[in-house]
């Protein structure tokens, strides 16, 4: 299936719910997970990013509750929404519980999402998207950081490299970045198109991912042919995957499709997944979505381009 008939799958072969479910108000569990932070002060860590398995089984114990997800999954995000912050043996509360209650359940979805979509935070899910695209993962590393350089902590921040312009230049650094934020907004602008009320292919999905990320990477290696670095952007092709066809490349989309869902979107209270192989978006879950710097309008006006990309090359072929 290529990617026009991706999209067109996605958003025509659809189901209708007998049910719509009920959005899901992240605040309880947040409130529960930023209490226990201010509590026991330091969050550690099980890995990078990674709630240590004590801390997650301690508050399941004391408020006889898990979040979708886990609360592993729902404190990486909470810091890269900034609620927590992510130091160098553990997590730390970086926001007052009183401010969080003063929020709407809105607000807080959009953070949540935002943690993402701006800040490519959780580590995880941006990993599987810039595995998706090729990119170096030395590349990916330096672009995580330099989409958290806004940061009120810079001594417990990582700077990668970044005084080094010989490796890594700031022109292509921008050219990777626009390249993942291009391909994030394309599939925010699909998903915000999409009907509470119906349920969706996650398989289909995947696939729109994939040809959404190569689109994104053909355009960024144009761009690149202008600029210089010691460091190639992207894995060569002899070390990426060739294909749809491939079972290993398979294997990566569905990691990467699965990574959205599973790190971000379905833990933020975005949407929900079936045990079908499908899913459901939550009424208005998408709107006012920042992707990088890009509002709304800039994401559509990038799917459109996508798609008459697709238009292009369906009537050549």
């Amino acid at each position: 299936m290529n990617g026009m008939n991706a999209y067109l799958a996605l958003t025509n072969q659809t189901y209708s719910l007998e049910n719509t479910p009920k959005t899901p108000d992240p605040h309880t569990p947040l409130l529960h997970l930023l209490k226990f932070a201010h509590e026991s002060s330091i969050l550690p860590f099980e890995g990078a990013w990674r709630l240590h398995k004590t801390s997650c089984q301690e508050l399941e114990s004391r408020t006889h509750m898990r979040p979708v997800g886990g609360w592993r999954v729902l404190c990486s995000l909470a810091a890269g929404a900034r609620m927590l912050r992510a130091g160098a043996s553990g997590f730390l509360p970086d926001m007052s519980v009183e401010e969080l209650m003063n929020e709407t359940p809105d607000t807080t979805r959009r953070k949540l999402l935002e943690s993402f979509t701006v800040h490519l935070a959780p580590p995880g899910a941006a990993a599987g998207l810039f595995l998706l695209m090729s990119i170096h993962p030395v590349w990916g590393l330096r672009i995580a950081h330099a989409s958290n350089q806004i940061d009120p902590h810079p001594e417990t921040s990582m700077r990668f490299g970044e005084r080094d312009e010989t490796i890594f230049p700031q022109s292509v650094i921008e050219i990777l970045q626009d390249a993942v934020y291009a391909t994030i907004a394309c599939v925010v602008a699909t998903l915000r198109q999409l009907d509470p009320g119906q349920a969706y292919s996650l398989d289909t999905l995947a696939t729109l991912l994939h040809a959404i990320s190569q689109y994104s990477q053909r355009i960024a290696t144009s761009r690149l042919q202008h600029t210089e670095s010691s460091l190639p952007a992207f894995l060569p092709s002899e070390s990426a995957c060739n294909g749809l066809q491939n079972r290993s490349h398979l294997r990566v989309v569905d990691f990467s499709a699965r990574s959205f869902l599973e790190s971000v979107f379905i833990p933020a209270g975005a949407l929900r997944r079936f045990d079908d192989g499908t899913f459901c978006i939550f009424e208005n879950a998408f709107d006012a979505i920042q992707v990088g710097t890009l509002d709304t309008a800039a994401q559509n006006n990038l799917l459109q381009r996508f798609l008459s990309d697709l238009s292009d090359q369906h009537q050549v072929a």
